[in-house]
C-alpha cells in the first residue's frame, strides 16, 4: 500500500529516533539528555502536525467537492482530525500567507513550520489545541473532589 505508515514484522516502525545518552555519562547529564530529546519531540510533533496540515490545505484546493471522500479513501485517520490539522496549521499561518507557503518551496514551508513551532514553548499537541481553542479539555474526575471519595486512612475506624 502506497499510504501505509512502514511496519516491520507487525509491529509499527519508528519514523523518528533519538540518540541516547553517551556511554559513561552520569545520572544527573542523561536526565538532562532526555529532557531536551522530550522538549525536542514535542516540537517536532507541532511541526508534523503542521506540515500535515499544509498538506491537507493543498489537497483541499486540489479536490474541491470531494475532498471529504478523498481523505477516507488516502488517510489513516478520520475527517476530524484532519479538520484539526487545518484548523492548526489556520490558526497558525495568517489566511494570506498560507496559499503561498502552501505552493511554495520547501524552504519557505520549513521556515515557516519552524518559526511557529518554536513558539510554542515545547506544548505537546495536545496543549496546543485546547490553547487555540481546536478542542476543549475535559475536566478529570479523578483525585477524590467528592464527598467521601478517596482512599480511608487506615485507622479511620478507631478514630470514630
Amino acid at each position: 500500500m502506497k499510504n501505509a505508515v512502514v511496519k516491520a514484522k507487525g509491529k509499527k516502525k519508528y519514523l523518528v529516533s533519538a540518540e541516547p545518552p553517551a556511554a559513561g555519562m552520569e545520572a544527573a547529564a542523561r536526565i538532562n539528555h532526555w529532557h531536551e530529546v522530550a522538549k525536542q519531540s514535542s516540537e517536532m510533533a507541532i511541526a508534523a502536525a503542521l506540515n500535515a496540515g499544509i498538506e491537507l490545505f493543498k489537497a483541499k484546493i486540489d479536490h474541491p467537492g470531494t475532498f471529504e471522500k478523498w481523505i477516507e479513501a488516502n488517510c489513516d485517520f478520520d475527517r476530524r482530525t484532519a479538520y484539526r490539522y487545518l484548523a492548526l496549521v489556520q490558526q497558525a499561518i495568517s489566511a494570506d500567507k498560507l496559499p503561498k507557503i502552501a505552493n511554495g518551496s520547501e524552504k519557505l514551508r520549513q521556515a515557516a513550520i519552524e518559526e511557529y513551532a518554536a513558539e510554542t514553548d515545547s506544548k505537546s499537541l495536545t496543549e496546543l489545541y485546547c490553547d487555540l481553542g481546536i478542542i476543549k479539555k475535559t475536566p478529570s474526575k479523578m483525585g477524590g473532589k467528592r464527598e467521601g471519595a478517596g482512599r480511608k486512612r487506615k485507622n479511620a475506624a478507631e478514630d470514630e
